[in-house]
């Protein structure tokens, strides 16, 4: 597969993914997530696959633009190595739009291993553990507690769904990391991997990757990809766990 098959193949998963917490809109032009009760985390509210002329992309900027404002979202844009015209980043940083990081993809090229820690159990967990993996991951990325509920909600139909396979860790029988893996057209997604604070650095981050490595290839899964942005500086932790980058997109907010 070429690289850039493969990249629409990633974009795909991620997108997908984010979109089962957000309102989903493909205008042709361009798709957009928003999500007004988890408004202001970038993640789940922006536009991204921009395809258009050049001749058009100033007006594909205002329209796509026009429907953040009236939803009082900020307005967000993810710049990828798909987005058509390329000179769109030069139309986004002359309308106030500026960098504000970069999301990283990163494709597990690793050979599996078992470095399981005896103190760490790596579980995949179903419906009855849904409140639980809600509570880790909300600690673990501080999300406020006006939103918990939306993620509650959400996940309430992502958990019996057979192609997404949720994950917690347990340190001495306290729940202390979660992660879930997509799986979709071949391509295994690792999203929400978050640990506790006070439980960082102890080895369970990799022994959850572990855990998801070795379901994706039972999945049957080509790739499996991760992304993180650029100011949390996981490059070279997740390099350790056997996972390369593949590229990168820019995230402009208007400022």
């Amino acid at each position: 597969m070429d690289s850039l098959n493969k990249i629409k193949q990633f974009e795909e998963n991620e997108n997908t993914w984010f979109s089962f917490f957000s309102d989903f809109q493909d205008m042709g032009y361009a798709q957009i997530l928003m999500n007004e009760k988890l408004a202001n985390d970038i993640l789940y509210n922006h536009a991204t696959n921009i395809n258009c002329s050049s001749q058009e992309a100033a007006e594909v900027l205002h329209r796509v633009a026009s429907r953040f404002r009236r939803k009082r979202i900020t307005q967000c844009f993810f710049f990828t190595p798909l987005t058509s015209p390329s000179g769109f980043k030069e139309i986004l940083e002359n309308n106030g739009f500026k960098d504000w990081d970069h999301l990283h993809v990163m494709e597990y090229t690793g050979s599996e291993t078992n470095l399981q820690k005896n103190s760490i159990l790596v579980k995949r967990v179903g419906m009855e553990s849904m409140k639980k993996w809600v509570r880790i991951f909300s600690n673990s990325f501080d999300v406020p507690l006006s939103q918990v509920q939306e993620h509650i909600v959400r996940n309430r139909v992502l958990f019996p769904r057979s192609d997404i396979d949720f994950y917690i860790a347990y340190v001495q029988g306290k729940a202390v990391g979660c992660t879930a893996l997509y799986s979709k057209n071949n391509v295994g997604g690792i999203y929400a991997l978050g640990i506790l604070k006070e439980f960082r650095d102890q080895g369970v981050a990799s022994d959850m990757l572990n855990a998801v490595v070795k379901r994706s290839k039972e999945r049957k899964n080509d790739s499996l990809i991760l992304q993180f942005l650029m100011k949390d500086n996981l490059e070279i932790f997740y390099r350790e766990n056997g996972f390369e980058k593949i590229y990168s997109k820019t995230i402009y907010l208007l400022k």
